[in-house]
């Protein structure tokens, strides 16, 4: 009796402990959402910049955007790397912390390399990080309007690998293209449908209609992808996946905070203006 007394006693234990561990394990989990999707999202702000200069190649402009993106980046990591997150039926997250050790290594090293001046490479390195913010959202369920705008854009470039190098489309081609182009067109179609949180991205009601513009002018631009496909023709093929990309980089940027970039570039060049201008009198 002694014994399976015990045992009885042990078996509440460890239903205490379990229900313990749902209780406080994955309930805070709530309160917790709102503000991770708002960290994110101030993340981002600073990690568009540092992705759009190192595409484009400009030196100066990504170190500077690199400085701002790690200053966030050490915060956020300190706030939510240790997260014990839970989806579906209570499950623990068991890759959260190793997609945060990922990422801290990818941002170190996207920072190395552009103190190297090696932005391709960097820009690889930030372009995969999006990919694993992307993924532990949707693991939890998070609703994040730029994951929509990270699959068009993956779209884009796998239509832009097929094309590149030809001159000429051949059935296998064409086939891969149509099916890309759903892919494409079920993202923008979600991005369409989606609510722009402008909260969450800090957007006054003009920005969230011009966004909502530059949406409605991408789906005329794949519906004129979508004619071009049916034409089968190969020059009105390549000139409409290329008119993809303008609208589209433009409409990815107004979620980025360049701003003091610009205004730190415009600093730097006035006081190498003003220091031009000593030395030439000292000179003189």
């Amino acid at each position: 009796m002694m014994l399976m007394r015990t045992k009885a006693i042990g078996l509440s234990l460890t239903v205490l402990i379990c229900a313990g561990l749902l209780l406080f394990g994955c309930a805070k989990e709530g309160p917790v959402k709102p503000r991770l999707l708002r960290s994110m999202a101030e993340l981002d702000q600073r990690y568009i910049p540092v992705l759009v200069f190192t595409d484009l190649h400009k030196q100066r402009e990504a170190e500077l955007a690199m400085q701002r993106y790690k200053e966030k980046w050490l915060i956020f990591y300190d706030d939510y790397h240790k997260l014990d997150l839970c989806y579906g039926e209570n499950i623990v997250d068991k890759f959260w912390q190793e997609d945060f050790k990922r990422l801290n290594y990818l941002a170190a090293s996207a920072e190395a390399l552009i103190e190297q001046g090696e932005l391709v490479a960097a820009h690889a390195r930030l372009e995969e990080m999006r990919y694993i913010f992307k993924d532990m959202r949707h693991r939890h369920g998070l609703d994040y309007f730029l994951d929509g705008m990270t699959d068009f854009n993956n779209a884009m470039e796998r239509m832009a690998d097929i094309l590149r190098g030809k001159d000429r489309l051949g059935e296998r081609d064409l086939r891969r293209l149509k099916e890309i182009f759903e892919d494409a067109q079920n993202s923008l179609d979600g991005l369409t449908e989606a609510r722009l949180n402008r909260e969450l991205f800090r957007f006054d009601p003009e920005k969230v209609t011009a966004i909502k513009a530059r949406v409605r002018q991408e789906q005329q631009a794949l519906s004129a992808l979508s004619l071009a496909l049916v034409s089968r023709n190969a020059d009105d093929i390549f000139q409409a996946v290329q008119d993809l990309q303008p609208n589209f980089v433009v409409l990815f940027k107004a979620f980025g905070d360049f701003q003091p970039i610009f205004d730190q570039m415009v600093k730097e060049r006035d006081e190498n203006k003003k220091e031009e201008v000593e030395n030439e009198t000292k000179n003189n």
